[in-house]
């Protein structure tokens, strides 16, 4: 690769950089659900990633650190999606607009990494709490915040009547995670079918339009 001038190296190095980082996030993911967090060191994840320990500690100063980037990194996985969905919203009657936020959040909790970045979570947060609130932080808080949002502005356009949009998010989607996601967590090759994932959607926008549409609430 050829770089010409000072600004050609500072993207040759970023580039660089980005890939070794992406690297690390690959290999920690592998280790992580391979072997636990605990048994999971820093030298292994560098072995993995074809990089020093050296390098590795450029990016990531604490095994935490890095735990948190791969949950951010591999629920960020649809967050592009996620994020365009209050751009559109708006533009839609609620049942719509609702139904496509379940989809979305289903379609998340379905991938096997998410199911398996979970439990191996849950076997460690014990021993490591603040594992627990990483994922939270990282992972479910923005989605809950995008809801949230459209909750807020969907009440101020009279089109639904929310008086607590913090409760009623983690009505919506807590119907979902109870039939979709939970079941996948504790019960080996548990697997729902695209037409259950849609049916479990559809039961949930209805009973939350039940209590929170403008014509239920006169």
């Amino acid at each position: 690769m050829t770089v010409d001038g000072p600004d050609g190296l500072t993207v040759y190095r970023e580039g660089i950089r980005a890939e070794k980082r992406a690297a690390l996030l690959d290999a920690a993911l592998s280790a992580f659900l391979e072997l636990g967090y605990e048994r999971t060191g820093l030298d292994e994840i560098a072995r993995r990633a074809g990089v020093s320990a050296a390098t590795l500690h450029k990016h990531f100063s604490r095994k935490a650190d890095l735990f948190g980037a791969v949950v951010e990194c591999t629920w960020g996985a649809l967050t592009s999606e996620a994020a365009s969905l209050p751009a559109t919203l708006d533009k839609l009657k609620p049942a719509d607009a609702l139904k496509q936020i379940g989809k979305a959040h289903a379609a998340l909790l379905c991938r096997p990494e998410i199911v398996q970045l979970f439990r191996a979570v849950i076997a460690e947060t014990p021993r490591f709490p603040e594992l627990g609130t990483e994922l939270f932080r990282r992972a479910k808080d923005p989605f809950r915040a995008r809801l949230h949002s459209y909750l807020d502005r969907a009440t101020a356009a009279g089109v639904l009547r929310v008086k607590k949009s913090d409760l009623a998010t983690r009505q919506f989607l807590d119907m979902i995670n109870g039939a979709l996601f939970w079941p996948r967590l504790l019960v080996v090759d548990e697997e729902r079918s695209d037409w259950d994932a849609n049916l479990i959607i559809k039961e949930a926008v209805t009973t939350f339009l039940a209590r929170y549409s403008v014509a239920k609430n006169k």
